[in-house]
This record gives structure tokens, C-alpha cells and sequence, in this order.
């Protein structure tokens, strides 16, 4: 019961990054994990990278992702 960023996505695995006590923790997880019961996305943001490695250095306002608003007719 975490929320994180999802860096990348894989065929096989996902690479999520949290920051906890002000460290940057990344951790790759399989998607089939017996440790993993369920995942829920919260927010979708919208970015122009498939990968989102720059956000590693990134501090503040450039760490942000902006939020995607999904419009429904």
C-alpha cells in the first residue's frame, strides 16, 4: 500500500521509484509476482517519454508530472 511512479515498462517486468525520507528508491518488479495482489492506478500523467530515467535527477517543479485529463463523452 504504496504510492509510486512507474519508470518504465517492460515485456515482462515494471521498474517503479518512490521517495522515501528524501532518498529515491527504485525496485523492478516482475508482473507475475506472488508478491503483488493487485495494482491500482491512481493517476495517469501525461508525458512525451517512454521512459522516465530523467526524472531521477530531476528536483521540485521539474519532478512533477502533469496530470492527464481524460475527457468522456
Amino acid at each position: 500500500n504504496f504510492q509510486v511512479i512507474v519508470l518504465q515498462k517492460k515485456t515482462a517486468t515494471f521498474t517503479l521509484r518512490k521517495i522515501s525520507n528524501g532518498v529515491g528508491v527504485e525496485r523492478i518488479f516482475p508482473y507475475n509476482s506472488p508478491f503483488i495482489s493487485d495494482i491500482e492506478v491512481l493517476k495517469k500523467g501525461k508525458v512525451r517519454r517512454a521512459r522516465l530515467f530523467y526524472l531521477r535527477e530531476a528536483k521540485g517543479k521539474a519532478a512533477k508530472i502533469k496530470e492527464r485529463i481524460v475527457v468522456t463523452a
